[in-house]
């Protein structure tokens, strides 16, 4: 029950013949595992004894295994359709070769979202909610609903139409403990509400036709702005009439530029749009 000078005694008479262990002595007196007794062997018992070493060769040591965890989103957060959001996740002991699927669930056919080969550490990346998620050959539909992110490590790239090549293995995986939800993006109203003080509205008037009245309340305010940006992030569909208003700067489309002059005019910082006619 313990390992003490006699062993070393024993281990010596073995290899000079003075002495024949039986089967199982015989396999602890290989300390170094390399099937057979040597003077080796005792050495090793000598360092042990000495506390010169913590352990024998022999030992089996285990390592770690690969695993993954899913940080976020890992149940009850809300995302929108249209939003950038942080996916982020923690693998350990990966093998260089791996290769890590990180996808979103909720039915039988995961939405492929992101890869990484040989993952290690922390990994953090942001995630742009389309109204499809596309990864290699596949496209999903995004809808609305209650989604996990997982997390598949293989110990190669999987094999696919355009990736043939013998089956890869699984190695370890994840799930977020709790779904989190994804909602649809709520399109601004095609007629805001300005608001009033007494008999005052909060707008600027109109200076040149329609110009800036997006939403053709008769004021140009920072509600047909935020309209404005609801057609240039594709959220809603602007009528003839709106393209006309909205396009501030005359530059037959309505971009970016268009919602700082209408915010510009709003504030007083301008006297007028630019695509107003100069007065001679």
């Amino acid at each position: 029950g313990k390992i003490d000078n006699a062993d070393v005694i024993i281990v010596r008479k073995q290899i000079l013949g003075k002495f024949q262990l039986e089967s199982g002595p015989l396999a602890n007196a290989d300390v170094n595992g390399k099937d057979g007794v040597t003077t080796l062997d005792i050495t090793f018992l000598r360092r042990y004894l000495l506390g010169l070493d913590a352990t024998f060769p022999g030992c089996t040591t285990t390592s770690a295994q690969p695993s993954i965890t899913v940080v976020s989103p890992n149940g009850g957060e809300t995302w929108k359709i249209g939003e950038q959001r942080t996916v982020q996740l923690t693998v350990s002991g990966a093998p260089t070769s791996s290769y890590l699927q990180v996808s979103l669930v909720n039915g039988p056919t995961p939405i492929d979202i992101r890869a990484f080969t040989g993952p290690s550490g922390t990994i953090s990346f942001d995630y742009s909610l389309p109204t499809t998620g596309c990864f290699t050959d596949y496209c999903h539909n995004l809808t609305p609903g209650e989604y996990k992110v997982q997390a598949v490590l293989y110990d190669k790239q999987p094999c696919n139409m355009r990736f043939p090549c013998t089956a890869e293995k699984f190695i370890t995986s994840d799930l977020s403990n709790v779904p989190f939800t994804i909602t649809a993006t709520v399109s601004a109203p095609t007629q805001p509400v300005v608001t009033t003080t007494s008999s005052t509205t909060v707008g600027k008037p109109l200076i040149c036709g329609s110009l800036g009245d997006v939403n053709n309340d008769g004021f140009v305010t920072a509600d047909d702005k935020e309209l404005t940006r609801t057609f240039i992030l594709g959220t809603a569909t602007p009528t003839d009439a709106q393209k006309v208003a909205a396009d501030v700067n005359k530059s037959d489309s309505i971009t970016s530029l268009d919602l700082t002059f209408i915010q510009r005019y709003v504030d007083g910082l301008s006297a007028t749009l630019p695509g107003c006619p100069v007065a001679n």
